[in-house]
């Protein structure tokens, strides 16, 4: 585990004070790790790389090079861009089956994407749950009651807001670390 020394790494940001995970950042890796207790529950969110997609109508008015584009990111809707994480969130208990979500954070608001119940299997043998209806398919009040769910384990935008500058600066250091190991190799 690497401590959460986010100034080493020119990472102005504090953690917010009810940061409720334990963060787990290996170099070299795609993706970042949270980790908490919750009662009698584990919560591991995978958090991956931030993804930018940008509305082609918009393509043409936007001249600016990346770092415009980086520096922009807080005016995401005015230049037709929004950034998004990735996020699968495992929620197990000791017994019984885990609950894993497939969400994408704005800077607004958290969508699940997708949702299901994995059972625990033993053995190797090949098996074909049903996974159930699709998110948006269930009843409003039981969707609405899943967010909840998630929020009280604490995927709330002031996580998944703190989290999505994290992974801006990862993705930078990363991007650098391969650039320098590909530049080692091919000299």
């Amino acid at each position: 585990d690497h401590p959460n020394d986010f100034t080493e790494l020119g990472f102005e940001e504090p953690t917010p004070e009810d940061f409720p995970f334990e963060m787990v950042d290996e170099d070299g890796m795609s993706v970042v790790i949270l980790k908490r207790d919750y009662k009698d529950e584990k919560i591991e969110v995978i958090v991956s790389m931030p993804n930018v997609e940008g509305d082609p109508e918009f393509d043409e008015d936007d001249e600016g090079d990346d770092e415009d584009a980086a520096k922009d990111d807080d005016d995401e809707d005015e230049d037709g861009q929004e950034s998004s994480l990735s996020m699968k969130v495992i929620v197990s208990k000791e017994s019984g089956p885990n609950l894993e979500f497939t969400c994408t954070a704005f800077h607004e608001e958290i969508t699940i994407d997708d949702m299901m119940i994995a059972e625990k299997t033993e053995s190797d043998s090949e098996k074909f749950p049903f996974e159930g209806p699709e998110f948006t398919e269930l009843p409003p009040n039981v969707q609405k009651g899943l967010f909840k769910f998630l929020e009280v384990r604490g995927v709330t935008l002031t996580t998944t807001n703190f989290m999505h500058d994290y992974m801006i600066t990862k993705q930078t250091k990363e991007y650098v670390r391969w650039m320098t190991k590909l530049k080692g190799l091919v000299q």
